[in-house]
């Protein structure tokens, strides 16, 4: 058995897959499995992993179904004990992925390890965050607000399965929901301190192009509120708060103006829903002056 699989979704990834890939070859072929999921990508994605295939790397086709479904289709396919999601247009930490992967070696129980990342932005400047705002050891309801997206981030396979805990097949916000799931049915958790994924912000990507879809985050966080049982209802009404708020920041780059409408018709009326009580507990006073403001300039503005 493999100690870890690192599974790529894939679409239209023929300007990064090199860089990736070049990086990928560099781990223990003994160790690591990896597996590569095309989703239907239309350009020469598939040629560039194809020329890399060997025995611990699979490519894998599906008709374009979106990233949740390629990653779940790469979980249920993978033979590691250990699962780690990433990106095909981002890049690894080496030094400490390669560091982090020794230390799984030796866990038997260990069901999700955090670790630290980058954010590099389009001048190729970058800054790590930290995961340890709270403590070394963060509670369960602290560790909810930690940033969701999946490449610092390993999990337990088979934790994973026992627990059904998939990506869900939502526009918006499908890191964060899986994050919140598999959080809340964690036992075991551990935080490092070592950076081992470096996350681009790309223009016209995905992730920075806002469309009505962004109000989808109202779905994907109640559906994870539906599915957990430890994380307690103040959290997920903070949870709420901080990202119905972010998202509302995404609406002036909306281009159709009823969009525009509909999203801040659906956020704000979806805060106001919020106890205010709940909103106070986890944000300072400034951030939530702050937020009122935002919201009812957009209000003004496009209701």
């Amino acid at each position: 058995m493999y100690t870890l699989s690192i599974i790529i979704p894939v679409y239209n990834s023929e300007k990064y897959l090199p860089h990736l890939l070049t990086q990928l070859e560099q781990l223990d072929r003994k160790k690591i499995e990896i597996i590569f999921v095309d989703d239907g990508s239309n350009d020469g994605s598939k040629n560039i992993i194809k020329k890399a295939i060997r025995k611990n790397i699979k490519y894998i086709y599906q008709k374009n179904s979106g990233a949740p479904s390629a990653r779940n289709k790469g979980l249920m396919e993978s033979e590691g004990k250990y699962v780690y999601f990433i990106d095909s247009d981002d890049l690894l930490n080496l030094y400490g992925l390669k560091k982090n992967i020794q230390y799984l070696e030796n866990k038997i129980h260990l069901d999700v390890l955090i670790a630290n990342f980058e954010y590099v932005d389009s001048s190729n400047s970058s800054f790590i965050y930290e995961n340890f705002v709270y403590s070394d050891l963060p509670k369960k309801n602290e560790a909810c607000h930690l940033s969701p997206i999946p490449g610092n981030k390993i999990y337990r396979k088979k934790y994973l399965l026992d627990n059904n805990i998939y990506f869900f097949n939502v526009r918006i916000g499908q890191d964060l929901n899986f994050f919140l799931k598999a959080i809340d049915s964690a036992s075991i958790i551990e935080y490092c301190n070592e950076s081992i994924y470096r996350y681009f912000i790309r223009e016209n990507s995905i992730s920075t192009s806002y469309d009505s879809r962004i109000a989808d985050i109202i779905l994907s966080i109640d559906n994870a509120e539906n599915c957990c049982n430890t994380i307690d209802k103040t959290t997920f009404n903070a949870i709420k708060y901080t990202h119905f708020n972010y998202q509302l920041t995404k609406v002036p780059k909306i281009k159709q103006k009823d969009q525009q409408r509909y999203v801040v018709k659906k956020l704000t009326d979806s805060i106001k829903k919020i106890p205010r009580k709940d909103a106070i507990n986890n944000c300072n006073c400034k951030i939530l002056f702050c937020n009122f403001i935002r919201r009812k300039i957009l209000e003004f503005k496009y209701l």
